[in-house]
Parts: structure tokens; sequence; C-alpha cells
């Protein structure tokens, strides 16, 4: 009996042991994957959060980047309107001799142009806004460029194409019409030309436009003078007049007055 009442209590330990191990590995299984899920959850949320945040301050800046692009593009096509506008309505007359009157009468060299213009051109419908001599250097003998100011850029495209009559003129034979270009390319063509002749080219190439090309029968262009097919006092005047040029003082000087 004795025998029995041990084989039992044996068996119950057992199976009480059994029992708690069984619990205890549940216990064990439950919390790590209410844990897991407790982390997963926390984890996911927040980086959802930050990646909310991090595209709402991208889309931030990207409208800011936009806006700054925006804004730099319209001030520089403002400002370049604005260069074309004023530089390109001009012209520059050289060699226009100078009276007395031009100092105490104001519209006296207005008249001088309009008589240029409507006597030597042949144009009657080309309206001058304003006109103004520039100062020469000290020394020269040469009368002021005179800057002349047109109505619209058709007008302005008619006079440099008409102004190659000039030289069947005889009383403006001497007188020259030029396009009036902008400050940095004037200096460009300056250097250019100056190579060319250190370089003994100047008879091969010429400047034209802010490049360096080579010389052709018959090239025209806007910039040039009024006609290429003077006669040889005309041409020996025209180089007489760049040579006067060469100096870089005298470049200086002239630049100075101009603006």
């Amino acid at each position: 009996m004795i025998t029995n009442l041990t084989e039992s209590m044996n068996n119950l330990g057992s199976r009480l042991e059994k029992r708690m191990s069984e619990i205890e590995g549940n216990v064990e299984k439950r919390l790590t994957v209410k844990f897991n899920t407790v982390i997963n959850d926390r984890v996911k949320g927040e980086v959802a959060k930050l990646k909310a945040e991090i595209t709402t301050e991208v889309s931030e800046y990207k409208d800011k980047v936009e806006t700054l692009e925006k804004s730099y593009a319209e001030i520089v096509t403002s400002k370049c309107d604005r260069t074309d506008q004023k530089q390109n309505l001009n012209i520059i007359v050289k060699n226009l001799p100078v009276e007395q009157r031009e100092n105490t009468d104001k519209t006296f060299l207005k008249s001088k142009v309009a008589a240029l213009i409507k006597d030597g051109l042949k144009l009657a419908n080309v309206s001058v806004k304003d006109v103004v001599r520039k100062q020469t250097y000290s020394g020269s003998n040469k009368p002021g460029i005179v800057v002349i100011g047109i109505e619209s850029l058709e007008q302005k495209k008619l006079v440099l194409k008409s102004k190659k009559v000039l030289m069947n003129s005889a009383k403006y034979s001497r007188v020259y019409i030029e396009n009036d270009i902008p400050y940095e390319q004037r200096i460009n063509n300056i250097n250019n030309r100056t190579i060319l002749r250190a370089l003994g080219k100047d008879n091969d190439f010429i400047v034209k436009s802010g490049r360096i090309v080579k010389k052709q029968s018959n090239n025209t262009s806007i910039n040039d003078v009024n006609t290429p097919q003077r006669t040889d006092d005309q041409m020996k005047a025209r180089r007489e007049n760049r040579n006067d040029m060469d100096t870089p003082l005298e470049k200086r000087q002239i630049l100075r007055k101009y603006f």
C-alpha cells in the first residue's frame, strides 16, 4: 500500500512538472508574439511619421526653388529686354562737321541730323527722337561722334541699309554711319583688331559681330562703315581714323567720354 502511494505521488509530481513546463512555454511564446507586435506597430508608426515630415519638407524646398528660378528668369529677361530696347534704337554718325550754332541752339544738331537722313540717305519717313554730340579727346581735330536715337527698330534698319548711298553724296561722302554696338562688344572688337594687327593678319581677317572671320570680297555688315568700295582718299581717311585709336590711352579716353 505504501508502495502504491509512493508511485502515485511520483506520477502526480511528474504530471505537475510537465504541465508547468507547458504553461511556461506557452506564456513565453505569447509574450514574444505580443512584444514583437507592439514593437513592429511602434516602428511602423514612427517610420510613417518620419516619411510624412520628409515629404512635406521636400515639397516646401521644391516650391522655393521653383519660385527662385522663376524670379531669376524674369529678372534676367526684363534686364535683357531693357538693354536691347536701349541699345537697338541708336546709331552712330562719324565725321559730321561741328558748327558753332550747336552750342547756342539746342535744336540745330537735330535739324542737321534730319537733313542728313532726308537729303543724304533719301529717307523721308524716319523720325529722330534725340541726338547727342560726344566730346572728342584732347588734341584731335576730328568732330565728335553723334549718337542718334531712332523712333523704331524698323526705321533704324532702314537707315543702316541705306547708309552706303552717302559715298555718292558731295556733301556727306566723308560721313560714316554705324550701328551702336554695346560696350562689351566694342571692347572685344578693339582687342580682336589689335591681335590681328600684331599678327599681321588684318588684311586677311576682319572683326564682325564680335568674331574674327576671314575677309571676303564684297563683305558688308550693319557694323561696317557705309561701304567697302570707297575712293583712295576716303580709304586713307578711314585708316587715319583707325590709327588715331591705336594707343591704349586714347582708347580709354574715347571710351570714358563716350560713356
